[in-house]
């Protein structure tokens, strides 16, 4: 369908492997470590697959067999000290209210910054043999942004899943993180592809609510991104 260059080495190449499903595979640098730049590219590819498709279901993998995202650049992040307000809360922002049905397809290793654009899909899943899951700000010292940890505690199924998740950081490989309702299933795209099917995906866009009704289940969660967003609206 498309392909959308960006940085030095970045790519988001979309496809359709089947009538109303688009696979957004991206690429950046060996990891798929998070910059302002894969933030913004990210935000444009959304842009032109609503453009292009108004139904159908998105589904956002990585490229790389390993690494699904490695978090955050943080050599970048000392130098762009507002990534998260004008890059990170409008990316989040976008996928919380995306018209279309988001599987976020977690192929590698998620941590960090890749978890926090996992958990902003609708749906999620995870490779049950390769790749852990990890926040790991606690053992860093890091706190994470109050509108982002309000997001994954409200896309957590429990108390027991964000303590464990958030509040000890540990690693997980799908068995657990399916067992604690973190991911909705286990394995790759054919079991995406089946999942899609299973709970008809592709139709639920059609009446043109689907957007708004994300919207306004996340409205707590999109004020608290508001009230941080330092950038220009998007046009």
């Amino acid at each position: 369908m498309f392909k959308l260059p960006f940085g030095k080495d970045g790519l988001f190449d979309c496809s359709s492997p089947e009538t109303g499903i688009y696979v957004l595979n991206f690429s950046s640098g060996s990891q798929n470590q998070v910059t302002t730049s894969f933030l913004e590219a990210f935000l444009d590819a959304l842009d032109k697959v609503e453009r292009e498709n108004k139904t159908g279901v998105l589904v956002f993998t990585s490229s790389n067999p390993k690494f699904f995202s490695n978090g955050f650049d943080l050599d970048h992040v000392g130098s762009h000290p507002k990534i998260m307000e004008e890059a990170m809360f409008p990316l989040l922002e976008r996928l919380l209210t995306f018209p279309l049905p988001t599987i976020a397809l977690i192929n590698g290793h998620a941590y960090g910054a890749g978890v926090f654009i996992a958990m902003a899909s609708d749906y999620r899943i995870q490779n049950s043999s390769r790749g852990f899951l990890c926040l790991p700000e606690v053992d860093m010292g890091l706190r994470i942004p109050p509108p982002i940890a309000m997001m994954i505690q409200h896309k957590m199924s429990g108390s027991q899943a964000y303590r464990t998740a958030v509040l000890e950081g540990k690693r997980m490989k799908g068995e657990e993180t399916l067992k604690l309702g973190i991911v909705d299933a286990l394995g790759g795209r054919p079991e995406c592809i089946a999942l899609i099917n299973e709970r008809n995906l592709v139709s639920k866009s059609e009446s043109g609510v689907y957007g708004v009704l994300k919207e306004d289940a996340h409205k707590n969660i999109l004020a608290g991104f508001k009230a941080g967003l330092q950038h220009k609206p998007r046009m």
